[in-house]
């Protein structure tokens, strides 16, 4: 079941499908949550787009406090998929 798959090999799978040479805009993160910036289109933004795509909650990316490891894949440069992609497989396998 999806949402028993690790988000790492989520988020990889998704990358995997994007094109390596798009492009996202970090400065508009978190416009996928409704209750924060109601009636915009989430496709700016690398987690919006992934959390639109795969249904995955925004919260398992922004916990009480932000997960910083999860974060810098969509805020570090280069802001394309591939190089957010790239970033993604660096993560320690034991991220849940």
């Amino acid at each position: 079941m999806l949402a028993r798959t690790p988000l790492k090999d989520r988020l990889i799978a998704w990358l995997e499908t994007q094109d390596p040479n798009g492009a996202y805009d970090w400065f508009a993160p978190w416009v996928a949550v409704d209750w924060i910036v109601p009636d915009r289109d989430p496709r700016p933004c690398l987690w919006g787009q992934f959390c639109q795509d795969t249904g995955a909650a925004i919260t398992e990316i922004v916990t009480p406090v932000p997960r910083d490891d999860l974060l810098k894949i969509g805020r570090d440069k280069p802001w394309t998929f591939g190089a957010a992609l790239a970033r993604a497989r660096q993560l320690p396998d034991e991220l849940p």
